[in-house]
């Protein structure tokens, strides 16, 4: 119920409340003063149940303090579990950081390591010696033996 609510009423949260205020239960199995609350946000959703005893006009004035009292038990533990999704993010994005820079220390530690087993590479393709498409193959001599 508190879902349709807050869907049809393009609502933040809405709360539904039925039960059986009384004076009889009209033939149901549940007896007077048993009350159902919804509650639901666009991300959550929550129903708890309780039983009040008293009269019609009790009930009623009951059956509301529930209601409130479980929207604002809900609330609060949907806040805490927000802080707590929001810090495993946190620590999540942290961590991914974290291997991605020793990621890159490892490649950077790598590319060292082979700088200096093969430092004749270095001069092999250093700036100052680029070559153009007309030096190349200028330095070989033909020779028309076979």
């Amino acid at each position: 119920m508190a879902q349709g609510a807050r869907k049809r009423a393009d609502a933040s949260i809405a709360i539904a409340i039925t039960g059986i205020a009384g004076p009889n239960n009209d033939g149901s199995a549940k007896p007077v003063g048993t009350v159902y609350v919804g509650i639901a946000s666009r991300t959550w959703a929550n129903a708890l149940h309780t039983q009040i005893g008293g009269t019609r006009a009790e009930n009623k004035s009951g059956f509301v303090q529930f209601a409130l009292q479980t929207a604002i038990h809900c609330w609060d533990e949907a806040m805490v579990q927000a802080k707590e999704a929001e810090a495993k993010e946190i620590i999540a994005i942290e961590e991914a950081m974290k291997k991605e820079e020793e990621r890159l220390e490892e490649l950077e530690r790598r590319d060292a390591a082979a700088r200096e087993t093969a430092p004749w590479q270095d001069d092999a393709w250093s700036e100052e010696e680029k070559t153009t498409d007309k030096e190349m193959g200028s330095e070989v001599e033909w020779s028309e033996e076979e």
